[in-house]
């Protein structure tokens, strides 16, 4: 079945995997055709680069040629850093100045070489930092480029499926959680403004309930926050967090596309406006 000018493609990039999903355009935005193949890491190359050279085999042909292609990418492959509002900071130069100096502080040196953008917000507002090595970056555009493929966006998974859900957060406070194979994304929000974002190792219930009990801590608020929004698709289902209102988000089911079955492809899908 070959791609139409209108059909969108989702590609989810991770260290295990590169998973893609095929998706008709417009309201009856049915799932046409999907996939997944598993990356061998080499040793001593960056973590992100088999995944790459993975995709540039999956995508020649004339299979992918005319796709509007939007890609989510691990928090593996990406560093976050919540930047609190600074009178100081006068523009978006000094604005970018402002977070790399954060990151190197956080990450090192080799912050110096990453690509950074920043999330929008109002005056006062913090906002979030993301960044990622330019060096994927750029290899990543250059591989999809090569086909003649439109490339609509590269997103990171917390940002990705945050955008994606954030209608159906009707509270201005709670912790936003993606996650994924051995991650997981915790930003908090509350009043409506970011106020930290980290990402931490795990990937089931009883993790993810250490991880949040040790952030309430470290955030040092009086009344920890106990709302949860968690979109981790494939953490069991019936899966219990203690002593937290836990939010299960969830993509609708479409022809084509099972929440239940086909949770190996959410990611990816998440990424597709």
């Amino acid at each position: 079945m070959l791609l139409s000018l209108h059909d969108r493609v989702g590609v989810e990039l991770s260290p295990q995997s590169v998973t893609w999903v095929r998706m008709a355009r417009g309201f009856n935005a049915n799932v046409l055709d999907k996939g997944q193949e598993k990356v061998l890491l080499q040793p001593g190359e960056p973590l992100w680069q088999s995944a790459v050279h993975k995709l540039r085999h999956m995508i020649v042909g004339e299979t992918w040629k005319g796709a509007q292609v939007s890609v989510v990418l691990s928090n593996h492959f990406v560093r976050y850093d919540c930047l609190p509002w600074n009178d100081a900071v006068e523009d978006e130069e000094e604005l970018l100045a402002f977070a790399r100096h954060r990151l190197t502080q956080t990450y090192g040196a080799s912050a110096n070489s990453w690509a950074i953008s920043i999330s929008p917000a109002g005056k006062g507002k913090a906002q979030i930092a993301v960044a990622v090595d330019d060096t994927f970056l750029e290899m990543l555009k250059q591989v999809i480029s090569e086909e003649g493929i439109r490339l609509h966006s590269i997103q990171p998974y917390l940002m990705a499926s945050f955008n994606r859900f954030a209608k159906n957060m009707a509270q201005d406070s709670g912790w936003f959680v993606a996650a994924e194979a051995g991650r997981f994304a915790l930003a908090l929000f509350q009043e409506g403004q970011w106020k930290r974002v980290v990402l931490r190792r795990g990937g089931d219930m009883p993790a993810l309930h250490e991880w949040l009990e040790r952030e309430n801590m470290a955030n040092g608020e009086s009344a920890p926050c106990r709302e949860v929004f968690l979109f981790g698709p494939e953490i069991a289902r019936d899966a219990v967090l203690p002593s937290y209102t836990l939010h299960r988000l969830e993509l609708p089911a479409c022809q084509g596309y099972s929440p239940i079955t086909d949770v190996r492809y959410a990611i990816a899908m998440s990424g597709v406006a």
